[in-house]
């Protein structure tokens, strides 16, 4: 019942690309990036509350014949409304000839401005008021991480292991100002948010591809308690079978996760783990003729009751049919 806001966005992007070794842009080996960027904003809601961004990037990718890979890249944000930023990023990777093994590394930072709603948002939904506050500073955010590549079994199989930790400045959250307001705010101090990341893959057969994921997360808040919706292991296997005489396929995705805290906004209103669950998800196609493919799949096979917010169920069963036509 309320007047509806219309929000606006408005950009014009340049991106130049130019292989410093004399090649073409898509075959260089040393190639360099630059990109210009105007963005705007506005709101229909208030003249006032229009912002304007220029930036300006530049990157380097280097491939050298030794099995050294490089990355450097900076960018500069002039904003209107918030306080300038500048960005950076690099990265390296390193594969050993012979054995195949890559180490891999990659570091940066990052800025998250405000939206709109959370700036300036007025606005009563049955009982409760959503407050928006216009002191924001944006999110600051600086990463790392490091791993290793192995493949094995004759390159048939590949496994890397991914070790990453990030700090989160000025995080930005809702809380609440009385029993019937909410409103926004930055955190005081760093959230931190480290893990392991796994993945593999193996060619088991010439009919069959085995794959798998998982992810250890520790994130906490500035005050050391759990970060909300982020769960601390998640595993997906994953099994591709290569049917009807090579015409076809089917796909089965097992995934689980645990340790996922949320907040309640009802009873207790206390942060509370979220159950476990393992979901099942199966798809196929074939090809009817060379450009006609039937398609089909099933998400959550035995119909898991499973959340990954308080009080918003997931999807139950559900499935799909299609055609997919090429011409």
């Amino acid at each position: 019942g309320g007047t509806p806001t219309e929000t606006k966005t408005e950009a014009a992007k340049y991106l130049l690309s130019f292989g410093l070794d004399g090649q073409r842009a898509d075959q260089a080996n040393h190639l360099l990036n630059a990109m210009l960027e105007w963005e705007e904003d506005s709101s229909s809601s208030n003249p006032a509350f229009a912002r304007e961004t220029n930036s300006i990037a530049l990157e380097y990718r280097g491939s050298f014949a030794n099995g050294l890979d490089l990355q450097l890249g900076v960018r500069h944000d002039n904003n209107s409304v918030f306080d300038d930023a500048t960005s950076w990023t690099a990265s390296a990777s390193y594969t050993f000839a012979g054995s195949g093994v890559r180490l891999h590394s990659s570091a940066g930072t990052g800025v998250v401005n405000p939206s709109y709603f959370e700036l300036f948002a007025n606005s009563t939904f049955g009982s409760t008021t959503y407050l928006g506050n216009p002191n924001f500073q944006p999110e600051e955010n600086r990463s790392f991480d490091f791993g290793i590549e192995v493949p094995f079994l004759q390159g048939r199989g590949l496994v890397d292991v991914t070790y990453f930790d990030e700090t989160l400045t000025g995080e930005i959250e809702s809380y609440m100002v009385n029993a019937t307001t909410f409103s926004y705010r930055n955190q005081a101090g760093d959230s931190d948010r480290k893990g392991v990341e796994l993945a593999a893959s193996l060619e088991a057969s010439e009919y069959l591809d085995l794959r798998l994921s998982y992810t250890y997360l520790d994130a906490t808040n500035p005050d050391g308690s759990v970060e909300i919706r982020r769960p601390e292991h998640e595993l997906l296997l994953s099994a591709t079978l290569d049917a009807f005489n090579g015409r076809g396929s089917v796909t089965a995705d097992i995934r689980h996760v645990a340790g996922n805290w949320d907040s309640q906004f009802f009873g207790s209103f206390a942060t509370a783990e979220l159950p476990d669950y393992t979901t099942v998800d199966v798809a196929a196609q074939y090809e009817l003729t060379d450009n006609v493919v039937l398609t089909g799949r099933v998400t959550n096979l035995f119909d898991e009751d499973y959340a990954d917010v308080w009080g918003y169920a997931k999807r139950g069963r559900a499935a799909y049919i299609g055609v997919r036509a090429s011409f």
